[in-house]
């Protein structure tokens, strides 16, 4: 009976011993999931990242650009006014010059 009963203790105590190593392998390959999963949304983050940055340097270059292009334009549209005042008071000038031998 005495044996019997060591038998069966022991044979209960290797089953909850399996039980808890099926247990712990089991937990394991749940964090070595996550593990994975915490490493691709990591590299994810990363690649986002990256990718902002560069889509903020290129409005940055852009914004700059449009700047350039913006200050070339109004210093085209000044020199415009002063050639166009210039052409006005050339003409203006032939109209008296023309207007001077006329009278004479």
């Amino acid at each position: 009976v005495k044996l019997k009963n060591s038998i069966d203790k022991y044979e209960l105590t290797k089953k909850d011993y399996e039980d808890t190593i099926k247990t712990l392998e089991e937990i394991n390959r749940q964090r070595n999931k996550l593990e994975d999963q915490v490493m691709i949304k990591n590299k994810h983050v990363k690649d986002v990242t990256s990718e902002l940055e560069g889509l903020q340097k290129n409005l940055y270059n852009e914004c700059n650009l449009s700047n350039r292009l913006q200050q070339r334009l109004n210093d085209l549209e000044a020199e415009f006014q002063t050639i166009s005042r210039r052409e006005t008071a050339n003409a203006e000038m032939s109209e008296i010059q023309i207007a001077s031998l006329e009278s004479k």
